[in-house]
């Protein structure tokens, strides 16, 4: 029996999925190979994207990255740490802003790296603390929490970079714009999902692929997100599709909104 696109979608976003057993709803998504369904939402759930871990995870993370050499961390780009270096290696300081940084192992990695770099981090309120108490015991140099978005205003930065994270902020375009305003000379969207041809500035889908849990997140316009960027005096300097594209599936939202949705780094840099 076929399932059209359109009754997927009004399953998932009606009540009766808090009533279907889960194993009934799993078949559904891997049958259909759903990765995301359009929502019928206009702003992200209060709770969403919950993300945590413990000190002896970063404990973990603290060995790996500082016995091997060549240990890439949890990260939606992987080639960070050369980019920061083609761009700052001349320079005796250069900072980061890691907006949803989240484990400890980019710092590690990057600073590894990238010795002239200060980092500031920013995650959810309860990873900040454990992350302030990391630095604390370990004695890290160089490195920065920010609890909050005015802590965050308060700095100026050369390099802000978004892994994978800014489709889970409501208040996206106001942090985005918040950020431009300290004039930062690049701004780096890794991992985000994009469409083209749809007319909305932004969606909201649910995004399937942990089901039972769901997660929610916005797709952008390109054009939107592009033309936000040059209003604040920003080009595009570099894009490219995410080397973790091929493990979404995008067939089903393409289809219930007529547009062809890609998993893109972008990065932007300010005009001279």
């Amino acid at each position: 029996m076929s399932i059209s696109n359109n009754f997927i979608t009004q399953l998932f976003n009606s009540k009766i999925i808090k009533i279907l057993p889960n194993i009934l709803l799993k078949f559904i998504i891997k049958k259909k190979k759903i990765y995301f369904v359009k929502s019928d939402l206009n702003i992200l759930p209060s709770t969403n994207y919950p993300f945590g871990f413990t000190e002896q995870q970063l404990d973990q993370y603290y060995e790996i990255i500082d016995k091997k050499k060549n240990n890439l961390p949890f990260n939606e780009f992987p080639h960070l740490a050369l980019l920061l270096k083609s761009i700052f290696q001349n320079k005796s300081a250069f900072s980061l802003l890691d907006f949803g940084a989240q484990f400890i192992d980019n710092f590690l990695f990057l600073k590894k790296n990238n010795p002239n770099m200060v980092y500031y981090y920013h995650d959810q309120k309860d990873n900040n603390l454990i992350i302030q108490k990391f630095i604390e015991k370990k004695k890290l140099k160089d490195i920065y929490v920010l609890q909050n978005e005015v802590e965050i205003k308060s700095i100026n930065y050369d390099f802000i970079y978004f892994g994978s994270v800014i489709q889970y902020v409501e208040n996206y375009k106001k942090i985005i714009e918040d950020i431009l305003s300290k004039k930062p000379k690049y701004v780096f969207f890794s991992g985000t999902s994009f469409y083209f041809n749809y007319s909305d500035e932004s969606l909201i889908t649910k995004q399937l692929n942990v089901f039972p849990q769901i997660n929610y997140c916005y797709f952008f316009n390109y054009k939107n997100l592009s033309q936000l960027m040059s209003k604040n005096n920003y080009y595009v300097d570099y894009v490219c599709e995410n080397m973790n594209d091929k493990l979404i599936n995008y067939k089903h939202i393409n289809k219930v909104i007529n547009d062809e949705c890609k998993y893109l780094d972008i990065l932007f840099k300010l005009k001279e």
